[in-house]
């Protein structure tokens, strides 16, 4: 029979389940009436809706400009393109709904999936619950305005989680849909391939491959060949590295222009070269020490997107959704005595995240957020994943879990 305490528990834990999903379905409820009643207002839908529109119509995703409202470019690949057809058959107010609960259900369940295989050390809804709510203030900028980041995000940690599963093919194919929604998949896909070089590569440029391919079956493909010369041509003339201060991404390079250092955009490329290169050697060496681990993925992983964050091709704040599920469960570590004194980083981190999160209800938020607030926050989790990655303990049994059963690296 269970104990009393364990009743307790038991109670508890689904009252913070209960509590937390009523949370997300007051996020979802709000969200949404939002959309019903404004669709274009605070929403990238509509340029995604706007995108599905011309390639039904055989026109330019990329130059056609929309005749009734003024809309930003379009800037996703001719793979991606068909995706946005079904919902933009419902219009912008159900599309738009039904495409942000498509993106956080996926989110919400990859979160599941990573709480399961990676923190569940005595499975239990307190746990769970607790872990959700860690992810979930970074993510709602995504689940507002429609962005497809949440939906990557889902994506990287269900690739993760199969790795750690030991379906190693399953999870190239998985970085390959990543990868193919933006680019920034891309780094965290090259470090966890260094494990499964054979295996992972052969599954991952082969599913990018097919993936390309695709929109082939959708359209002629005469029009498929212009759209992916368009989208060449728009991503070559899209530069924003001199936009205003608020308007910029929030990287490194926005940290280079509030400090005034004298370096050139073009040498700054060098400088996120030789960053990749860093964590690249930093992820390597670990693997080499002390082999394979759900902590070593775990970590390399958040050492990833935290350079995406920082030194990424495109960072905006809603990017910063990639590193929610790792942050919150480092804070989960900290909070069990796990994680010494490097610390202090990860708190420093969080703590100018949260400014961030608070200064978007704020009516000068874009302001706000041109001090540099994101990045100098990427600068601490990016040398807090360094640390753990390299300094600090890596045991072969560790406190996220054993080794997934029939797991070898190098094949």
């Amino acid at each position: 029979m269970e104990s009393a305490e364990n009743i307790r528990e038991s109670r508890l834990g689904k009252w913070c389940l209960i509590c937390t999903l009523g949370l997300v379905v007051v996020c979802l409820a709000v969200v949404s009436t939002r959309v019903y009643l404004k669709p274009f207002s605070h929403s990238v839908f509509p340029i995604y809706s706007f995108a599905a529109s011309n390639w039904q119509d055989g026109k330019s995703c990329y130059f056609t400009k929309n005749a009734e409202r003024e809309m930003d470019v379009y800037r996703y690949s001719p793979a991606v393109t068909p995706l946005f057809l079904p919902f933009h058959f419902l219009g912008e107010k159900w599309g738009g709904i039904l495409w942000r609960f498509v993106n956080f259900g996926l989110y919400l369940h990859a979160l599941s999936l990573v709480y399961q295989i990676f923190l569940s050390k005595q499975p239990g809804w307190v746990g769970l619950s607790a872990f959700i709510l860690l992810s979930l203030p970074l993510g709602l900028t995504n689940l507002n305005n429609g962005q497809v980041n949440l939906l990557m995000a889902a994506l990287i940690m269900h690739g993760v989680s199969l790795a750690a599963l030991g379906r190693i093919s399953l999870s190239g194919f998985v970085f390959a849909l990543a990868t193919c929604l933006k680019i920034y998949p891309l780094a965290i896909a090259l470090m966890i391939g260094m494990a499964f070089p054979l295996r992972f590569f052969a599954s991952f440029i082969g599913s990018v491959v097919l993936i390309f391919l695709t929109p082939f079956l959708f359209q002629t493909p005469d029009y498929v060949a212009s759209q992916y010369s368009e989208w060449f041509s728009s991503l070559a003339k899209d530069d924003r590295s001199q936009r205003p201060l608020a308007d910029s991404f929030r990287d490194f390079w926005l940290l280079i222009r509030l400090t005034g250092a004298p370096i050139f955009f073009e040498s700054y490329r060098w400088i996120q070269l030789a960053a990749a290169g860093f964590v690249g050697m930093a992820s390597l060496f670990a693997l080499w020490k002390r082999g394979f681990s759900q902590t070593w993925i775990t970590r390399t992983t958040a050492l990833g997107c935290s350079w995406v964050l920082l030194f990424g091709p495109s960072s905006e704040s809603s990017t910063f959704v990639l590193i929610a599920p790792w942050l919150a469960m480092s804070l989960i570590q900290v909070f069990r005595g796990e994680i010494g004194k490097e610390k202090t980083l990860l708190l420093a981190g969080t703590g100018l995240l949260v400014l961030t999160v608070l200064a978007g209800i704020l009516p000068a938020t874009r302001r706000i957020h041109s001090f540099g607030f994101h990045p100098v926050a990427a600068v601490c989790l990016f040398f807090f994943y360094f640390l753990t990655i390299t300094w600090c303990n890596l045991p072969a049994k560790n406190s996220l879990g054993e080794i997934a059963p029939g797991v070898r690296t190098g094949a």
